[in-house]
């Protein structure tokens, strides 16, 4: 009954550090500087975002985060191994 316990509060824990994340991630509009319509690995980086997490977003992997990326990614927040290009061009 204790392993239970704990596994129930570990993934309480993870819960809200999602959701935490996911409630400070800037609009998309205020990322987009030059307001072109697209993101670059770059810019979603200096706004504070992981450059991993903005690698995942990047669902058509061209290094850009289009609106609709950005909107994808909060709806499906699941990990993913992408490895596209980003601030070391991928490398």
């Amino acid at each position: 009954m204790k392993q239970a316990s704990k596994t129930g509060a570990v993934l309480s824990v993870l819960f809200f550090v999602g959701v935490a994340h996911a409630e400070e991630k800037p609009a998309f509009s205020e990322v987009d500087g030059n307001g072109d319509g697209k993101v670059s690995v770059e810019q979603a980086v200096k706004a504070g975002i992981p450059e991993a997490e903005a690698k995942k977003e990047d669902i058509d992997d061209d290094g850009m985060l289009t609106k609709k990326d950005w909107e994808y990614a909060e709806l499906n927040p699941e990990p993913s191994n992408k490895k596209g290009p980003g601030l070391d061009g991928g490398n």
